[in-house]
């Protein structure tokens, strides 16, 4: 029996509820969700194929989570360690955080004996990816994307690395008869933070009540999907300095919120309802962070279609010009809105390709199956590239012809550059 051990705190999210997670997000990030419900698909997974696996998860709060998950409470680093060993874990999965070298992290891992697995939800530092390459117990860097794999071409952290979509599932993310929606209603899902975009959507949107006067912008997120705690602006939306950047496109010459605007404030499962009827859905327009964005999923599940940036691993999560648009500026953001709302052609389109491209690509047992055969090569310390698949041949796209010429280059023995 092979034991895996996934660890995160989820401290600044206790209380919400993951113990339905066929369900959806109940409204936190990404991150967050995944590793709370991990274990559970895992194991269901390897318990229908007949594997030898035991999936067990380390975190802060233990209420709430997925039925028959098996789970310890730890409150540190250190605990973390010392009950993965005393389970005798094999392998420890953890999310690489960009000060592990300065807290000392990297090391306490590196010398716990345990073979490290780092599911790296986050791009990272090259100083950061350098020091995991160079760890001798770091033996798998799990990307989310192909994008995010093949933007590590150029680096050494790619003879250790590969990549394996997020898993999706959700009961209620399904389409609703076109006559069922509010064709002149856009929806944004996301945290409301600068690295999220929702200032560039908000910069769109006086162009797109220009030209759609009826359109109508529904807000489901707030600056405290990652922290409940979070102190926020006057408005209630996000922190004040990021409000005051994003309010002035959004309020009318008096100060008060545009008519056409309506913020929902942080929302659990009931979500899916809001999104459902949605014309169109709108993901991070920006593209900073994201690498396998669960909103995107979401929306496409719900045959709404994405308009996102065309960005990392917004390439891999939707389908540019069959189940969404990838945009690149504020301009083509308000063009790619209007278009959607006035040519229902078009949005029915990409609306009806939307669900099975994402149930093509981002099935839980199929993505769990892929976990469990990484999984057994990192137990018996076969290299993971000889796993992961070849490269996206997109010269255009992130600098992947220098990367690749790097790539080659490092081969060959005629480029040792960090």
């Amino acid at each position: 029996m092979k034991r895996v051990v996934f660890y995160l705190s989820n401290q600044s999210v206790a209380g919400v509820d993951f113990s339905k997670p066929w369900l959806g997000n109940p409204g936190v990030g990404g991150t967050q969700y995944l590793f709370m419900t991990q274990p559970y698909y895992l194991q269901k997974c390897a318990d229908s194929h007949g594997l030898e696996f035991e999936f067990i998860l380390l975190t802060n709060v233990l209420e709430h989570l997925p039925e028959g998950t098996k789970a310890y409470s730890v409150g540190s680093d250190a605990e973390a360690i010392a009950q993965a060993k005393a389970l005798g874990a094999d392998i420890f999965v953890y999310r690489p955080m960009e000060d592990d070298l300065a807290t000392g992290r990297l090391k306490l891992y590196g010398e716990s004996g345990l073979r490290l697995v780092g599911w790296a939800h986050n791009s990272y530092s090259r100083g950061l990816l350098d020091a995991l390459f160079r760890e001798q117990a770091y033996l798998a860097h799990v990307c989310v994307c192909h994008e995010q794999l093949d933007a590590l071409l150029d680096k050494p952290i790619y003879a250790k690395s590969t990549y394996i979509f997020n898993g999706f599932e959700s009961n209620y993310a399904q389409p609703l008869p076109v006559e069922a929606r509010n064709l002149n209603v856009v929806v944004y899902i996301g945290s409301i933070i600068p690295a999220k975009g929702f200032h560039m959507l908000a910069e769109a949107w006086p162009e797109v009540i220009r030209q759609v006067p009826d359109a109508k912008l529904k807000v489901v997120g707030s600056g405290r999907v990652y922290d409940r705690n979070a102190k926020l602006g006057c408005f209630g939306i996000a922190q004040e300095e990021y409000e005051l950047q994003f309010m002035k496109y959004l309020t009318t010459p008096d100060g008060k919120l545009h008519p056409s605007v309506k913020f929902l404030g942080l929302m659990g499962t009931e979500k899916f309802e809001v999104m459902q009827r949605a014309a169109v859905g709108v993901v991070n327009p920006t593209g900073m962070t994201e690498n396998c964005p669960g909103s995107a999923l979401e929306f496409q599940a719900c045959g709404v279609p994405v308009i996102s940036a065309a960005k990392g691993g917004l390439w891999d999560t939707v389908d540019h010009g069959k189940s969404g648009i990838l945009v690149r500026d504020v301009a083509s953001l308000s063009s790619a809105i209007s278009d959607l709302l006035e040519n229902p052609d078009m949005r029915d389109s990409l609306s009806r390709a939307a669900p099975s491209f994402i149930s093509s690509k981002f099935d839980y047992d199929s993505v769990c199956r892929e976990w469990i055969k990484l999984l057994d090569a990192v137990s018996s310390e076969t290299p993971v590239r000889l796993l992961r698949p070849g490269l996206k041949w997109h010269f255009w796209r992130e600098k992947r012809a220098a990367r690749i010429g790097l790539y080659l280059l490092r081969k060959l023995g005629l480029y040792h550059g960090r």
